[in-house]
């Protein structure tokens, strides 16, 4: 019975890693077409990347199995993306080169950090989750529209956090990172849930013009 739960846990896990290196590029196109930032929460980008990394490094420094981890170096890379090209489209792209470094010595600096710190700042991603889908959730209802927020990229993220709950409940046994994926699940989920009721309204509105 054991084994067939870790063939499950390890079937998730590479169905969470193949879906990850996906799973923002639809952001990234509906953000390029858009050319407009509206309904996105720069905050909850914020966030995702510090989250998505400091999970990365903190699998890694742990020696935990990569298909627990993984998909967390590829989303890495894919929100510092978005980021940039959310300043872009918001004529604020001087400030770039100031972000990279300011991403790059955060690397650096966790990645020479005693343990101690290594830990508290996991233990922080709890709280930094909920602010920034919280931030994410209420950017929506405040635009009233899904405007530039993909439904593709929410709906993969809450299926690739679906699949970290079951690798993390069967392989890792962290309650911590257990807490993290299920509650992020869960804001996931309403995230997703909005922006299907906004994409409707959008749909209506433009059949009303």
């Amino acid at each position: 019975m054991d084994e067939y739960v870790i063939l499950v846990s390890k079937v998730a896990g590479i169905m969470a890693a193949v879906m990850a290196s996906l799973m923002k590029f639809p952001q990234v196109s509906r953000l390029y077409n858009a050319k407009t930032d509206r309904g996105i929460s720069f905050l909850s980008l914020v966030v995702e990347l510090y989250c998505f990394t400091l999970g990365a490094i903190y699998g890694y420094l742990k020696a935990l199995p990569i298909s627990t981890f993984g998909e967390t170096i590829l989303l890495s890379a894919q929100s510092l993306i978005i980021i940039l090209m959310v300043l872009v489209y918001r004529k604020e792209s001087m400030y770039i080169p100031f972000v990279v470094m300011l991403y790059l010595f955060f690397i650096i600096g966790v990645l020479n950090s005693p343990e101690v710190v290594l830990i508290a700042l996991f233990t922080m991603i709890l709280p930094v989750v909920v602010l920034g889908k919280g931030a994410q959730i209420m950017a929506l209802y405040k635009a009233q529209s899904a405007g530039a927020v993909s439904l593709s990229t929410w709906a993969l993220a809450t299926f690739c956090c679906f699949c970290r709950v079951i690798t993390t409940a069967v392989e890792v046994k962290d309650f911590g990172m257990l807490l993290n994926y299920g509650i992020a699940l869960v804001l996931n989920l309403v995230v997703v849930y909005l922006i299907i009721i906004y994409q409707r309204k959008d749909a209506k509105v433009k059949k009303g013009l």
